[in-house]
Parts: structure tokens; C-alpha cells; sequence
């Protein structure tokens, strides 16, 4: 395995792995959330991929292009969410009482 394969797969597998945590924020919430931390992993998975697809063994452009939207929409919900203070792994605050209601 080539260090670019690390590297693919580390960003293949943070991306994947933010469905667990959207999971988490939802069951703790009671109904369909997206957490910051979402957004942060969704953001480093997609960074992680675009610098595979762009630097890595050869360059894939249709890889290099899938990732630039995830990447953006995920800066900018993570800026939203860092302005509001919202924590890391906690519901929005709209659905902060039903999460409390079921702890």
C-alpha cells in the first residue's frame, strides 16, 4: 500500500464515517439532525480526497471536481456553526429540548 493510498482511504473513510456521527445526533435528538461535527468531518474527508484526486498517483479530475462541492458546503456549514458556538457533537439548538427529554 502506497502512502497515496493512505490517503485516499483516510479521506475515503472520514467521509463515510460522519453518517455514524449524523446517526449519533439523531438518536440523541429524536429526530433528524446534522451536528457541527458533521460538517468538520464531512470537511477534512473531502479535503483528504480532493488532495488524492489531485496530487495522488494520477490525477482524476471527475474525483477532483465530486469533492469541491461537499468540501464548500461543509466550510460553510462549519463556519455557521463555529459563529453560533454551537458544540461539536451536541443536536442544533432547535432540537436541543427534545435531546434532553430523552437523555
Amino acid at each position: 500500500m502506497t502512502a497515496w493510498s493512505v490517503v485516499g482511504f483516510a479521506g475515503t473513510g472520514l467521509f463515510a464515517s460522519r453518517w455514524l456521527v449524523q446517526l449519533h445526533g439523531a438518536h440523541r435528538a429524536g429526530r433528524s439532525v446534522v451536528t457541527p461535527a458533521f460538517w468538520a468531518i464531512s470537511l477534512c474527508g473531502s479535503l483528504l480526497q480532493a488532495i488524492y484526486f489531485g496530487l495522488g498517483p494520477h490525477l482524476d479530475e471527475v474525483g477532483l471536481l465530486g469533492s469541491a462541492l461537499p468540501f464548500l458546503t461543509s466550510l460553510y456549514n462549519l463556519v455557521l456553526a463555529l459563529k453560533a458556538r454551537e458544540p461539536l457533537l451536541s443536536p442544533p439548538p432547535s432540537t436541543r429540548n427534545v435531546a434532553q427529554t430523552r437523555s
